[in-house]
């Protein structure tokens, strides 16, 4: 089976797209979309945040508009992907709140590891101060002071 003509045309034209589009850096998928208005872009901005409340009711009301608006937030919706991009910001949020976790754990560890060498260094200067204060000394476990040496 061969290709045709404009089936080989429109192969080459993917594959040079996708050449094309490796040396353009990504952005995420919850920034404005280059063929997005300005409106649609606030309109999304305020869905995507509101996280766990999300509703186009509920943009519609922040934005201070009638019931009929509701018509015009669903087709910027499905346009736009909406849906799709609040994920992927829920999930980079997410990612970023782990990460951060993950680094302040590490952290915490580190402190308290330099604290504990702290304390382990200040015992040993005591118990060390109290080796060399016995010194010529006997000890004895049923008295509660040592006695001097014979």
């Amino acid at each position: 089976m061969t290709m045709s003509d404009s089936q080989a045309s429109s192969e080459e034209y993917k594959i040079g797209s996708e050449v094309e589009n490796m040396d353009k850096p990504t952005r995420p998928s919850w920034e404005r979309e280059d063929n997005e208005t300005a409106k649609a872009f606030a309109a999304f901005s305020i869905y995507r945040d509101m996280a766990s409340e999300r509703s186009l009711g509920r943009v519609r009301r922040k934005l201070g508009k009638r019931g009929g608006y509701k018509g015009l937030l669903e087709r910027w919706s499905a346009k736009y992907r909406w849906v799709q991009r609040a994920r992927d910001y829920d999930t980079a949020l997410d990612s970023a709140r782990l990460q951060a976790q993950e680094r302040e754990r590490l952290q915490m560890g580190e402190r308290q590891a330099k604290a504990a060498v702290t304390l382990q260094k200040a015992a040993l200067r005591r118990l060390l101060a109290t080796v060399d204060s016995m010194e010529g000394r006997r000890y004895s476990p049923t008295r509660r002071e040592p006695r001097k040496s014979a």
